[in-house]
């Protein structure tokens, strides 16, 4: 398998002319890049090492999913001959526990596949040979990259009710191109600068912390994490919409959930054990409508339109008086206080 096309690394182990059955004590190692940018470290004699670093300081991008891409590792002599039969072994770090090995073939080349990591990462690469009855040995360091997407936000803070969008890089800092986000139940993709439309931060009762995430994991990214915190303005056109939700029984129901409904926007909350919920609406300026809609599994679900004046902060009061369903999903009118209680609770409203 020969392709010049794959990143190289060369460590050569010198070889005299054998002259008197004499072998030399120099060993040489480099590799390179696509770049061909090349540095040059000298060690303690007898190891000579050279190395052809990549810009980033010697490093590699992990593969992508079904991707294969072999590091040449190449060995050759003083004069450039290759070194059949030389043992490479891999390691992270300074484990002494290799996680690949390989001999050399007779072009002095072993094709190590380059692997997928979790977090940025330094192996070691340790080469040996037997020169004429004497052990050689040379090593080398180089980190393999995590493939990785980091998501940010173009304001942090955000005030409730107002919009951002989100910002998607990967681990060189580039933008990425459809990448999903994903904030508060809703999914949206980058462009070819990495950036979302727009989302609309929800209405909070006391600055709330968010959780953004992004992913491509197709293209062989890690999911990117961060968050942004929604601030609650205290705005004094906000609404406080509260009340109780109990069945024809009259006893609270406990986890209906509560969505209040406006426009393409909904806010959701829940009762407690008592049956009680709150939640804070601001309305648009000028005011607006919003539907209130009570659900509970086995009950009829139940909703209701208001109106949220724009110029006063006067709290909105509704009590949801739910009637159970049969199996053919009719109203079951069991209980023998439902209607008058039902004029009774609602009229509190």
């Amino acid at each position: 398998m020969k392709n010049k096309n794959l990143k190289t690394i060369k460590i050569g182990l010198v070889a005299s002319l054998m002259i008197l059955g004499v072998g030399s004590v120099f060993v040489n190692a480099t590799y390179s890049n696509d770049s061909g940018d090349s540095n040059s470290i000298s060690l303690a004699s007898p190891v000579i090492l050279s190395i052809d670093s990549p810009s980033d300081g010697s490093s590699f991008l992990e593969p992508a999913p079904l991707q294969t891409i072999y590091i040449n590792i190449h060995v050759v002599n003083q004069f450039n001959y290759p070194v059949y039969d030389a043992w490479v072994h891999v390691y992270i770090g300074e484990s002494q526990n290799f996680v690949w090995e390989g001999f050399t073939d007779s072009d002095g080349i072993v094709y190590w596949p380059r692997p997928n990591v979790d977090q940025d990462t330094t192996y070691r690469i340790k080469v040996e040979k037997f020169v004429n009855g004497n052990h050689q040995e040379s090593t080398i360091y180089i980190t393999i990259r995590n493939r990785c997407l980091k998501v940010s936000t173009n304001i942090n803070p955000v005030d409730e009710g107002k919009e951002f969008y989100c910002i998607v890089k990967d681990q060189d800092n580039q933008p990425v191109l459809m990448a999903t986000v994903r904030f508060n139940g809703k999914a949206k993709y980058t462009d070819v600068n990495g950036k979302t439309s727009l989302f609309k931060a929800p209405w909070v009762n006391k600055d709330t912390i968010y959780m953004i995430r992004a992913s491509a994991s197709l293209r062989g990214y890690d999911e990117g994490m961060s968050t942004v915190t929604i601030h609650n303005t205290n705005s004094p056109l906000t609404h406080k919409i509260y009340g109780q939700v109990r069945d024809y029984d009259f006893i609270p129901l406990k986890n209906v959930k509560i969505t209040i409904i406006r426009g393409s926007y909904s806010h959701v909350t829940y009762t407690n054990n008592n049956g009680d919920y709150s939640i804070w609406i601001t309305p648009e300026e000028g005011g607006e409508w919003v539907t209130i809609k009570a659900s509970l599994s086995g009950y009829i679900t139940q909703s209701i339109k208001k109106w949220l004046d724009g110029t006063s902060t006067d709290p909105i009061h509704v009590n949801f008086w739910f009637i159970q369903e049969d199996g053919n999903g009719d109203q079951n009118f069991q209980g023998q206080k439902f209607q008058g209680q039902q004029q009774q609770y609602q009229n509190q409203q």
